[in-house]
Formats: structure tokens, C-alpha cells, sequence
């Protein structure tokens, strides 16, 4: 429709108002009043982001013997930029192609205040909530599920796949495009959360491209979801156009949710065979996959992350999931370890009862991911802003004495903890999306 191009122009125009803003452009280019969302650093919450059990530590691994991919520098972590060349010149130009690597590059950091939304929040009475928090200026970032852990796209799209195999059928956010200008005129960064393989929607509809069984038929967990077999191109393409088509709309970031393997690594391996005749690993075929995302978005103004377990932050291994921080975090702007309490083990870092010691939880993990940034820093290497998952949700199915009820400050203490380290930058996780304005007090 004529009156979505209009507003998907006018989304775009925010967004070079702010790389120009933040390039020192003079001000006058802001007089136009059209500053956008500023840049950054499943719906049962243990399936969301279930983690296993941990496992023990081994020593810190030596990193990978990749050379130093020559990707766009992540954003700029939340503490002042070390001294350095100052950007190239952005003029009008850019936008035309002639200096939009310069675009890309430029640091922007924003202590982002988000939350996570699904779809049926985004398109219906609900979001005036969030908007309510948005409106007090509490929360400046909202987290929307365009990909969820169903394979279903909450929004009309025009992928030819996913028309094809009827992913957009429910239409959860009846106009995405409204919902982004009225996100965009109150300055909100929107993020767009996108899941990767955890799709029984597509595997499904397209059974080739699923984790099948060595004795044959679909692979399932133990909760009966049949998984795409990352491994798969074919996948990654399909998930590309989605973000290719969500970045021409005018979302600020392309967010990877579950771009790892089934949990129970070990046990999968023995059940299934994998579509990989080059004998990749799983953490190189998830780096690749995240790669080839970020080269479909190269020509758009939008930053990429991806969402991990929160003990990536610590183990040296890839938890026989595919993620490995130190393959992850130098191919996107920001990684977003789920620190949720609930999901660490008893004993975890010392503590016996981690839903009932949330900040000692966030203090450890983001302890270790910060030495493991050091040592790729060191490699030569530039790692992602992180950008930590806390928990907004109470989790009883822990059982009588291991949990604790989640509020205010619960909630405020994990951001104190992440403050403590540096990180002033987080999103909140509740699967029903009730966040109180006294979590930002």
C-alpha cells in the first residue's frame, strides 16, 4: 500500500538522521524532527530458553584458528570508546552507496532499557502497556517476535516460502508497519527477534530440510517439536529474507533466537544424521549461518545479534548446541547471553540455589564473558557489546525451597549486578509480558 512505502521512507529518514547525529552532522539536519530509534550496545519460559544442566569448567580454550573475519565492527560497548581514528565523514552520499561502510561503522552506544513482546502483545490491547512504560520514558527498546519458536511470522510477509507454506497465516500484528511508526515517533529501538531452528513448522512443511532420524522420519524432542537441521542452506536463505524484508521495513535490529542445535546434544547425535557432508562442526555451521545472515544485511542500516545460553558466557566448549562465544560474538554488533537464575544448575558458580541468588548469577557470568572478550580483543579479534537477558518471570517448577517470587527487586537486582560490570544495557524476559514500572525505578 502507498501508505506503508510512506511510512517505511519515513522510518528510514529517522534512522540517517541518527547515524548523521551521531557522526557530529550539524544540527540543522535535525531540525526535521525525525529522530529514530538510537542503536545499541515459546512462549512458556523454560522452553524458550531452556539450558542445560552445567557442565564442568574446563580451562579457558585457546581461540579459534580463524583469521580475523573482515565483518563490520560491533557496536560499541556501554563505557566510552578507547581512543582511535575518528570515522570518515558521513554526508548525504552515503545513503547512495558511496560511503555506506562508514554508515555501518560508526559507534552509536545506548544503554538500552528493553523488553520482550510476542506477537499477539504487539497486535493487540496489551501493548498499550509497554507503550504506557515507553511513554513514562522507562523502557526505550521493545524486543517483538516476528519468527517465533512455532515457525509462525506474526506479520503479513511477502517471503514467497512463507506464504507457501502458511508460516504468516495467524497475522498476529494485523500492521507491523503502524505498530514501527507508532514505536519510531516515541524514539523506540526496535528490535526484531527472529528464531532460527527451532521452526516444526517449516520442518514440517519442507521434511527434507528437518533432523531426521538414522532409522528414518522427523527427529523430535522430548517435547514432541521437530527441528530444522542447521546444517540446511536452504534455511538459512529462507531466515535471510526475513531479515532482508524486516530491515526494509525499518526495524533498528535483526535479533537470532535459537541459532544452536537441540539440547541433549550427545543423545541427538546418536539419533540422527545430519545434512553435512563437509564434516563441519556444529559451532562452525552455526558461525557460518550467522555469517551469511549478516552479508544478506550488509547493504541495510541495521545491527545484528544473537541471543545464546548463559553459560556460553563460561564454558569452553560449545555445550553440544553449536554456540561458542568465541566464534559468535565477533560476527554481530551485540550478543545477548539468557542469564536467567532459573536456568543455572544447583552449584553454579558456587551458589546452591541460583534462582534465590540472582545477582551473584549475573555478577559471575558476565565476569567471565568480559575475560573472554579480553582474550579476543587480544587475538585481534572485536567482540560484540554484550547485552545480557534477565529474568522478569518466577519459575516454581524449580520446587519448594528452590525458587523465589520475581519483582521488583529481584528484577533490579540483576541490572544492579550488570551495572556493577560495566553493562548498563539489558532486556527483560517475561513469556507473559507483565513488566512493572518499578523495575526501572
Amino acid at each position: 500500500m502507498e501508505g506503508g512505502s510512506i511510512g517505511r521512507a519515513i522510518r528510514r529518514i529517522r534512522l540517517i538522521v541518527l547515524v548523521f547525529a551521531a557522526a557530529g552532522i550539524p544540527a540543522a539536519l535535525t531540525a526535521l524532527n525525525v529522530s529514530g530509534g538510537r542503536a545499541a550496545s515459546e512462549i512458556d519460559s523454560k522452553s524458550a530458553h531452556e539450558a542445560p544442566s552445567l557442565p564442568a569448567l574446563a580451562p579457558e580454550p585457546s581461540l579459534p584458528a580463524l583469521a580475523p573475519e573482515p565483518s563490520l565492527p560491533a557496536l560499541a560497548p556501554d563505557r566510552p570508546p578507547t581512543a582511535g581514528p575518528s570515522p570518515a565523514p558521513v554526508t548525504a552520499s552515503a545513503w547512495n552507496g558511496e560511503n555506506f561502510e562508514t554508515i555501518r561503522r560508526l559507534r552509536i552506544p545506548y544503554a538500552v532499557r528493553g523488553v520482550y513482546v510476542t506477537g499477539w502483545t504487539a497486535g493487540g490491547p496489551k501493548m498499550a502497556d509497554i507503550l504506557a512504560l515507553i511513554d513514562q520514558g522507562l523502557v526505550n527498546a521493545v524486543v517483538i517476535d516476528v519468527k517465533e519458536d512455532r515457525g509462525r511470522i506474526t506479520y503479513r510477509t511477502d517471503v514467497p516460502l512463507a506464504r507457501t507454506v502458511g508460516a504468516d497465516r495467524e497475522r498476529m500484528i494485523p500492521d507491523l508497519d503502524g505498530l514501527l511508526d507508532a514505536l519510531h515517533e516515541r524514539n523506540v529501538y526496535v528490535i526484531a527477534r527472529l528464531v532460527s531452528f527451532k521452526d516444526p513448522l517449516l520442518a514440517t512443511a519442507r521434511p527434507e530440510w528437518a533432523l531426521r532420524l538414522k532409522e528414518g522420519g522427523l527427529y523430535r524432542d522430548a517435547k514432541g517439536i521437530a527441528w530444522i537441521d542447521a546444517y540446511q542452506k536452504p534455511v538459512w536463505a529462507y531466515n535471510a529474507d526475513i531479515a532482508v524484508e524486516l530491515a526494509e521495513k525499518g526495524v533498528q535490529e535483526i535479533q537470532l533466537d535459537y541459532v544452536r542445535f537441540p539440547e541433549n546434544g550427545v543423545v541427538v547425535d546418536r539419533l540422527v544424521r545430519y545434512a553435512n557432508p563437509d564434516g563441519r562442526s556444529k559451532a562452525e555451521v552455526v558461525a557460518d549461518y550467522i555469517a551469511s545472515v549478516r552479508e544478506r544485511l550488509r547493504p541495510y542500516p541495521v545491527f545484528l545479534s544473537a541471543d545464546v545460553f548463559g553459560l556460553v558466557t563460561t564454558v569452553a566448549d560449545d555445550m553440544d548446541i553449536g554456540q561458542k562465544w568465541e566464534l559468535i560474538s565477533p560476527r554481530v554488533d551485540v550478543i545477548s547471553p539468557m542469564m536467567y537464575p532459573s536456568h543455572y544448575a544447583p552449584g553454579s558458580y558456587g551458589v546452591p540455589k541460583p534462582d534465590l541468588a540472582p545477582a551473584a548469577i549475573i555478577a559471575a557470568g558476565l565476569q567471565d564473558a568480559a575475560r573472554k572478550d579480553a582474550a579476543l580483543r587480544a587475538a585481534g579479534y572485536r567482540p560484540a557489546a554484550v547485552r545480557p537477558w534477565y529474568q522478569a518471570f518466577s519459575a516454581p517448577w524449580l520446587g519448594k525451597g528452590n525458587w523465589m517470587p520475581y519483582g521488583p527487586a529481584e528484577v533490579k537486582s540483576q541490572i544492579t549486578a550488570g551495572e556493577a560490570a560495566g553493562i548498563r544495557s539489558y532486556l527483560l524476559w517475561d513469556p507473559a509480558n507483565r513488566y512493572e514500572a518499578a523495575y526501572f525505578r
